[in-house]
């Protein structure tokens, strides 16, 4: 469908007006019978999706279908940037419990519950 959000935009840039009639019956796909094809069939929408990062920029379009496609590009382009953000709050988490670093007290100090120090040298108080 992402050719249709394309020629939608065309057609409002040369004047025309586009519907979305969502009762209209006739039109279907198949859903994939096995994993490959349903990969193969998610990498062919995900280019075209991609592919609207050059549509957008085309002049005479209205802001509302630059949103449209801006929001398709968005719906693949986040997964990678999730993935990255995942890794990178691992590795860090990783790094901190290897290295003991606490971030919300930076002294260490034994105290009792009653606030004072059970250390017999002196250290600062609780």
């Amino acid at each position: 469908m992402s050719h249709d959000i394309v020629e939608a935009a065309f057609l409002r840039r040369a004047g025309y007006a586009t519907w979305l009639v969502p009762d209209i019956t006739g039109s279907w796909e198949e859903v994939p019978t096995n994993v490959i094809d349903y990969a193969a069939r998610d990498r062919r929408w995900a280019q075209g999706n991609l592919q609207h990062l050059g549509v957008m920029t085309l002049p005479g379009l209205h802001w509302l279908n630059r949103l449209h496609m801006l929001t398709g590009v968005l719906g693949y382009a986040t997964s990678p940037m999730w993935f990255v953000v995942l890794v990178v709050s691992s590795i860090l988490t990783s790094i901190q419990a290897v290295m003991d670093i606490s971030i919300s007290s930076p002294a260490r100090t034994r105290c009792s519950p009653r606030g004072r120090s059970t250390a017999t040298v002196k250290s600062p108080r609780c």
